[in-house]
This record gives structure tokens, sequence and C-alpha cells, in this order.
């Protein structure tokens, strides 16, 4: 027997939503209740069962339990597997005969979503395998995301399946954003940082106040009454993006501190520095006053830079004529905690001469320079923090290179602005320890039915 397809067209209205919005459990009890209630036709029954297996297939996917092993080692998830099999599935009932219109119609453009979700798959799992030490293009990796939008979005356009394409338009956007923010960042570029934060942040708003996942019932127990609390929690994938942009969060507020600083009062900063994922602008000053530190810069080199235009830490017009920098004017500080300034500009030719001679071992990031000026007794530390951008620390008297403060200095203000968008320190540690197979999972594989 055939339902309705009014009556099957609200009930796949309500599963869906609950699809979009990452609530997998929601989801199932409608079809659950659906299928319990409604006598079925085989074609029906097969529908469901892809519909069952989307439910699975996109929870794995949200929890991005496929990198499991990219970041802790271990065995992988095979959210690919789940796609391809539900990829099947979907060809297989388009071949039936006297298949339902409105069902041929979900399956075409679901099969779409599915080669789109192992797209994101296939990206994500690129993605996570770059060297945190080594830099990335994060425009190939843009160029990437905005393929994968641009092929898969107009392909599902089903009206049951707008929660479904909203969500996976934002994803792609929210990571696009995410990318442009970091390389602009990276660039010290301050408007379209600003920009890109900026938008990032609203989509992300906007994504997770709608992608509240259901994840479980607690009863509360008294003398008097009884009452049932719900948790709520994001799914690992609006979590690690909201990581990330936190990470990136604090690093513009580094880079652009000398601008920042000038639009509030000191107060306002500090307290808006606070709510920061990490202070690295506090950590700095306190380092400098803890190991007595002459000084602690980040420095840009501008001379390979074609568009120093739009370089710099405030606003520029377009139409304004910019004279490229020459010499000592072509490595500007992006940030600077000295206790003398004056005296710190007197440093600026070595340290320009050991970014220069240095720039092959600075460029692998493997190392940091460490050079000792006998003649001046002064102690250069010097270690590359983006393509452009390099950490330099100095001291006014000598200092051990295996200095245990420093080291611990470099290795966490480095890991904070070395930044890989997939690097593990920005994902949330939920990965369930056991691993799954198709069935553990309760993926129902109908291949063969």
């Amino acid at each position: 027997m055939t339902p309705e397809t009014e009556n099957i067209s609200e009930v796949l209205g309500q599963y869906f939503n609950e699809i979009g919005r990452f609530s997998y459990d929601s989801a199932k009890e409608i079809l659950d209740k659906f299928q319990h209630n409604t006598k079925l036709d085989a074609s029906f029954s097969n529908f469901l069962s892809v519909l069952n297996n989307l439910i699975t297939a996109e929870k794995a996917y949200s929890s991005l339990s496929f990198l499991k092993s990219k970041w802790f080692g271990g065995k992988n998830e095979n959210t690919q597997d789940l796609y391809f099999i539900l990829f099947q599935q979907i060809e297989g009932l388009l071949k039936e005969t006297n298949l339902n219109n409105l069902i041929q119609h979900l399956c075409i453009h679901l099969s779409r979503f599915v080669e789109a979700r192992r797209s994101t798959t296939d990206f994500y799992e690129q993605l996570s395998s770059t060297n945190l030490k080594t830099s990335f293009s994060a425009n190939d990796l843009l160029c990437k995301m905005q393929v994968i939008e641009e092929n898969y979005t107009k392909d599902f356009h089903h009206p049951l399946l707008n929660p479904l394409k909203t969500s996976f338009s934002l994803e792609c956007e929210i990571v696009s954003e995410l990318l442009n923010s970091q390389d602009s960042i990276s660039t010290w570029k301050f408007l379209p940082s600003t920009l890109h934060m900026h938008n990032a942040k609203n989509k992300l708003d906007y994504w997770t106040k709608n992608a509240q996942q259901k994840e479980e019932k607690s009863s509360k127990l008294s003398l008097f009454s009884s009452s049932s609390q719900v948790t709520y929690v994001l799914p690992n994938l609006c979590q690690w993006l909201t990581n990330v942009r936190q990470a990136l969060a604090a690093k513009y507020s580094l880079y652009f501190y000398q601008t920042l600083s000038k639009q509030v009062t000191s107060s306002e900063l500090k307290m808006n520095m606070g709510r920061l994922s990490v202070d690295l602008v506090s950590k700095v000053q306190s380092f400098v006053k803890k190991t007595d530190a002459a000084s602690v810069n980040l420095v840009y080199e501008m001379c390979s830079s074609d568009d120093f235009g739009e370089i710099g830490p405030s606003y520029k017009h377009p139409q304004r004529e910019v004279e490229k920098p020459k010499g000592l004017g072509s490595y500007p500080t992006i940030y600077s905690c000295a206790r003398d300034q004056s005296n710190n500009e007197k440093r600026w030719p070595v340290v320009v001469s050991l970014m220069t001679d240095k720039a092959l071992i600075l460029s692998k990031m493997e190392k940091t320079v460490y050079e000792y000026d006998m003649k001046q007794q002064v102690t250069y530390f010097l270690s590359q923090v983006d393509i452009q951008v390099t950490l330099v620390i100095i001291y006014e008297c000598k200092k051990s290179e295996k200095d245990s403060t420093i080291t611990q200095f470099l290795q966490d203000v480095l890991s904070s602005l070395r930044q890989n968008i997939m690097s593990d320190q920005r994902f949330p540690k939920f990965f369930n320890s056991k691993a799954h197979t198709l069935k553990q999972v309760g993926f129902e594989d109908n291949r063969n039915t």
C-alpha cells in the first residue's frame, strides 16, 4: 500500500528538519512511528531503509569520526563506506519500475547530496593531513571548497531537502570564511581579516543556533516531585569550527593589537582580551616581565609582497597611493612588547640581518635560530610564524639556547599562531573509543534485496 503523498510529505518534512539540525534521534523516532502506523509496499520500505541509513551516515559525518586516526591514531572510521553503500542503495531504488514520483525525485536529489558529503569528507581528510609545522596555501584549499559548494548545492534543491541544503551551504561558507580569515591575518591585512572574521562569526552563530542535538535525558528526583532534564550538545563538526574561529580571533587580537588598543579604553580592551580562548598579549607581556626580556616582537617581511598597499594594521583607501617601503622599513613590527622601544629600534639592523641570512632555516619552521652577539652582549631568538612573519625575542644579556622557560614559551605561542585549520588542538576530543563496523552502527545494507 502506498501512503498518501500529502501525508508522506509532511512526515518527510519533519524528518529532514531534524536531520538538518543534527537531531538524529528525533529523526529516527519520526521514521519509526511512521513505519509502525503505516502499511508500506516494498519500494517505500526500501526508501525508509535509505532514510535510516542516511541518519547513521550523517551522525558519523557530524562527529568527524572519520578523522580519528588522523589526529589520535588507531582505526579509521568508515564514513566513506557508509555514504558509498547509501549511494548504491539510492541508485538501486531508482532502477525500480513504477516508483512513486515523490520518492523518485527525492532519490535523485539525495544521490547528489551523498556525493557532496563524500567530497567534503575527502576535503577534510586532505586538510587534516596538512603538517602544522609547514606553510600551506589557504587559497588552494579555499578554491577546492568553493568548487565543492558550486558543484553540488544547486543539485539537491527539492523543497523537502531545504534543511540539508541550508546546513551544507552554511558549512561550506563557514569553512571558506575561516580559510580566508587565516590567509588575511597571516598576511597582515586588516580590512579583509576583520570582514572575514565577522562573516564567519555570524554564519557560525546562525548555524549553531539551530544545530542543537539532544544528547541525553536525566531525571531528577526530590521528596516532592520529579523532573526530566534535557541536555543539548553541538556535534563535533560545529564545535570544531567554533574552536577554529576562536583560535583565529586570538591570533587576530595579537596581529592587530595596536589598532584595537586605539578603539577602546585599556580596561575594556583587557576585558575583551580575557574572553578569548588564549590571551596572547597577556601571555607575551607576562613572559617579558618573568624573564626580563628586552623585547618580544612579531616582524613582517614586506620585500616579497606585491600588494603592500593593503598590508598593515589599519584600513587603507584603495585609491590612495602607497610607496613601497625600503630598507629597514620593509620589516615593520606587527606587535612589539619592549621595555625600551628606542633601544629596541637600535637592534633592528641586526634583527633584519639575521632574518635575511637565516631565511632558509627559518622557512623550514623546524628550528629556532639562536644568536649571541658577544660584542654587544645581546641574545636573539628567531622563529618563523607565517611565511612572512617572524617571532623575535631579544635579551640584553647572554641566555642559554636551551633555556626551558624560553623554549616552553616559544612552543606555546608558536602552536597558537602557526595555525593549521585542522590542528588537533582545535578539535573537541569526544570520540567514541569503540571502532564501528557497518552493523555495529546500525547500518542497513540492502544492496542484495
